[in-house]
């Protein structure tokens, strides 16, 4: 009974260290809204139209629907209402319906991708709205906020806090299982062998095969001291391997979230591998009132008193985001000038995961410094 108490007293303290404001989520997700239009994150899937059904083997789930390959229509649709539900969830129209409905049809969408066989490592990016469409993220500065005649400014204590803090926990604590199996996966495969460095074991293959030689792999391919490579193995074992405990502290998980951008840096310097749509992701648990960022979605939330105008820029923006898409590019890569082009792409992702540390820094000293300061 004492055992089951102090569990109980532990999850309680643990979801009260997630406690957020409608606000800060709210800014949370209008940041993440437009990284999805602004970057192409939306799955673009027409190139399987004109493939034979006898390549379709799909992984169990949402396209086992399917007979086969989906028609250059039915792409085109399934591109257009992933869309939509983006730039309805930027705005805030029907909050919760929006954000599910955009990870589903990712998820469809990425079910006939992954049905050549490759999958990649997105199930991270595509699983957050799906989880945060149970916060209060469109509480504010949204079009259901003014279709309510709420205020723009809501008290901190909402009704829905606790399911808030619950949703943030779950997410936490699933990123953390995410890297908790790949952790102690590497750890059985002798990660930690002093006899042999894993990470330079990779970093060769990848440089021979995959001719990764941008950013700093050149430089670090002159390093040829065994301690390097050696704690390069440790370092991503351990955080692998510690990142689910993290999840039960809000704080712990800012600084996990340190290591992880490191590591993610590491890996693109490396292996020229871009993680940098990660980064996002662990944003979601920064407090953002008071921010810069809370001033400028402030001053765009004003669109949404306004229903012509909201309706307005919604169907301009669905235009041009689906006609990038169709491109095979993304409006920021048309803005910088990087379309089809791979070393720009790596250098601005490398500038993103730079920004991010920083922010994720920024974020950990302005949690803990008080706490500090107050001892």
């Amino acid at each position: 009974m004492r055992i089951r108490e102090a569990y109980i007293r532990f999850l309680a303290s643990s979801l009260a260290t997630y406690s957020t404001t409608a606000e800060s989520l709210a800014v949370f997700r209008v940041l993440f809204s437009l990284h999805v239009l602004l970057f192409g994150i939306i799955p673009d899937i027409s190139f399987v139209a004109d493939l034979p059904d006898s390549f379709f083997t799909p992984p169990f789930g949402f396209a086992y629907l399917l007979p086969g390959f989906p028609s250059p229509l039915l792409c085109m649709l399934l591109h257009v209402a992933t869309v939509m539900a983006a730039v309805a969830m930027l705005v805030g129209y029907r909050t919760r319906l929006s954000s599910l409905a955009f990870s589903l049809l990712c998820l469809f969408s990425y079910a006939i991708a992954y049905s050549l066989g490759k999958i990649n490592h997105n199930t991270m990016y595509l699983l957050l709205p799906l989880v945060f469409a149970f916060t209060d993220w469109g509480a504010c500065y949204s079009v259901d906020a003014a279709r309510r005649g709420a205020s723009h400014h809501p008290s901190s204590e909402t009704l829905n806090s606790v399911r808030s803090a619950a949703a943030l926990f779950c997410y936490a604590f699933a990123i953390g299982w995410m890297f908790f199996t790949a952790g102690i996966q590497k750890a059985v495969a002798g990660w930690c062998d002093f006899s042999s460095q894993a990470t330079l074991g990779w970093f060769i293959q990848y440089q021979a095969g995959e001719q990764a030689h941008q950013l700093l792999s050149p430089w670090l391919s002159t390093i040829r001291s065994s301690v390097f490579w050696e704690l390069a193995d440790w370092f991503t074992v351990g955080f692998e391997i510690l990142f689910c405990c993290a999840a039960f502290r809000r704080q712990w998980m800012l600084l996990a979230f340190c290591c992880a951008i490191l590591f993610h840096n590491m890996v693109l310097h490396t292996l020229n591998i871009d993680s940098s749509g990660f980064m996002i992701c662990y944003l979601a648990f920064a407090r953002w009132d008071g921010t810069m960022a809370q001033r400028w979605v402030e001053r765009l939330a004003q669109i949404v008193n306004h229903r012509w105008l909201t309706l307005s820029f919604s169907v301009v923006l669905v235009g041009i985001v689906t006609t990038v898409g169709i491109m095979g590019t993304s409006i920021i890569d048309l803005v910088t000038f990087t379309a089809g082009s791979s070393k720009p792409s790596l250098l601005r992702s490398a500038i993103i995961e730079a920004v991010a540390l920083l922010l994720a820094l920024r974020f950990l000293i302005r949690t803990y410094v008080p706490a500090i300061l107050r001892r």
